[in-house]
Formats: C-alpha cells, structure tokens, sequence
C-alpha cells in the first residue's frame, strides 16, 4: 500500500495529534459487551435511563424524529413508549 494510498484512508477513518493520540471512527461491538452491561443494569451499577432525554409516545414519533435528525440541542436518545399513546 502506497503512503498516499495510506494517508488518504487514514484521513476518512481516524485521526492523530501531535501528542500520538489517535481517534477512530466506526461502530462499537456492541454484542461484546452486551452480557456484561445486562449484568450492571441488574445489580443497579449502571442505569440506561440516565442516556434517554425524551420518552414520548408513539403520537409524537414524527416530531421526535425531526428534532432528534435535526440535532437539536438536548435531543440525545429517544424512546418511543406505545402505552404513552
């Protein structure tokens, strides 16, 4: 692979700074980790609702996608709850 080539990927992929500090992009392997969070969602050691800024209900789907797509500020996780109405 050429430097260029190499450069080039790098570039659309991760980053460095001058401190040898590299950030990457891509999805996490959320299936690694599943059994492990179920775990400290049990026990109480972690609490995903801390990670949802709306519960709405399903009536309010359309304006919710709208904010959310839109990235207005505060509109971080969405739950749509079909007992809400």
């Amino acid at each position: 692979m050429t430097s260029l080539r190499l450069a080039k990927e790098r570039s659309t992929s991760e980053s460095s700074s001058p401190r040898g500090q590299t950030i990457g992009t891509g999805q996490a392997n959320v299936k690694a980790y599943n059994r492990q969070l179920r775990d400290l969602i049990h026990q109480g050691k972690a609490a995903p609702s801390m990670l949802v800024s709306h519960n709405l209900g399903l009536a309010d789907a359309p304006d919710a996608y709208r904010h959310f797509d839109a990235r207005d500020k505060g509109w971080t996780k969405v739950v749509l709850n079909p007992a809400k109405g």
